[in-house]
């Protein structure tokens, strides 16, 4: 599957629903990298499945406050 973030053809704007940050959250990435089987982050849970096969999921985070969010990619 093609990921438009993934092949740098589209940025990932996400504001922080938290803190209203005026800085967008920071990609950290496909769910996969960020969550590996070596990651200390393994329990994704059955809602990253689910949001995995409509697309690419990326793990953001707020530079301000820290929280994460997933975002799924959808494909064209």
């Amino acid at each position: 599957m093609d990921c438009r973030v993934c092949n740098g053809t589209e940025r990932l704007n996400r504001r922080c629903p938290q803190c209203a940050d005026e800085t967008n959250m920071r990609d950290l990435g496909p769910v996969d990298e960020y969550y590996g089987a070596d990651s200390p982050y393994e329990e994704a849970g059955e809602d990253m499945t689910e949001a995995a096969s409509s697309g690419c999921v990326h793990v953001c985070r707020c530079p301000s406050c820290g929280r994460e969010e997933t975002v799924a990619i959808r494909p064209d």
